[in-house]
C-alpha cells in the first residue's frame, strides 16, 4: 500500500486507499468531507500520479453517464421487482 507525505509539519499521512474512497464525494455539489479530509485528498490527487489517474477515470465516467439518454423501465420489470422474490416453494 503507497503512503504519501505531504512536507515537514504535515504529520498527516494519506494512504491510496484512503484517497480513492473518497473520490466520488468530491464530485458532488456539496461534498460530505471535512475541511481537513478535503484538503488532504486533494494534496494526495496533486502528488500522486495513479490516484489523479484514476480521479480523471471517474470524472470521465461521470460524464459519460450524465451524457446518456435517460431510459424508462418497462411496467413489466417495474412490477416484477416490487413482488416478492419467489423461494421456490
Amino acid at each position: 500500500m503507497k503512503f504519501l507525505r505531504f512536507g515537514p509539519g504535515d504529520e498527516h499521512v494519506l494512504k491510496c486507499q484512503e484517497a480513492r474512497k473518497n473520490l466520488s464525494e468530491l464530485l458532488e455539489e456539496t461534498p460530505l468531507l471535512t475541511p481537513d479530509l478535503l484538503h488532504h485528498i486533494q494534496r494526495h490527487l496533486e502528488a500522486c500520479p495513479p490516484c489523479g489517474a484514476f480521479m480523471d477515470t471517474l470524472k470521465a465516467t461521470v460524464r459519460t453517464l450524465q451524457s446518456m439518454p435517460s431510459q424508462q423501465v418497462p411496467e413489466s420489470l417495474r412490477r416484477a421487482l416490487r413482488s416478492p422474490p419467489n423461494d421456490g416453494r
